[in-house]
């Protein structure tokens, strides 16, 4: 039932390379599995470009401030809150579009690292596929 060019899915005899033929193929038909968590990503994101989590940081305490100084009923500081809050958001969109146009790819070491991490986990994945099966001895 193997054709020569697919990959074992015993995880016994799978190798390094199977597992990262497995994913080439799942990700060309459209199942998407990821080894970076979202929160892996986001950190990652805002180490390379910390531009964006500034500008939204900005909006987000001058528009708190400046609802603060409308409770207070301090219309001068509501304002200048308000301008700041627009500035930020402005400098935000401006953040996001350089990183539109100027995409920031992984970096050897981290697609390296996502890669084990993935052949890691699919191991793990197979072998319990295969336990449930009673494929694998335990």
């Amino acid at each position: 039932m193997d054709t020569p060019d697919a990959p074992s899915l015993n995880p016994m005899e799978m190798t390094d390379d199977d597992v990262l033929a497995l994913r080439t193929e799942f990700e060309r038909k459209h199942v998407f599995y990821d080894a970076i968590t979202g929160e892996t990503r986001i950190r990652r994101r805002s180490v390379l470009n910390p531009w964006i989590l500034g500008g939204l940081g900005v909006t987000i305490l001058s528009f708190l401030r400046g609802l603060n100084r409308m409770q207070a009923k301090d219309s001068r500081g509501q304002q200048m809150m308000m301008r700041l809050r627009i500035a930020g958001q402005g400098f935000t969109v401006a953040a996001v579009y350089y990183l539109m146009k100027n995409p920031v790819e992984m970096s050897d070491e981290e697609r390296s690292e996502a890669d084990a991490e993935f052949i890691s986990r699919k191991r793990v994945e197979l072998e319990t596929q295969a336990r449930r099966a009673g494929q694998y001895p335990l």
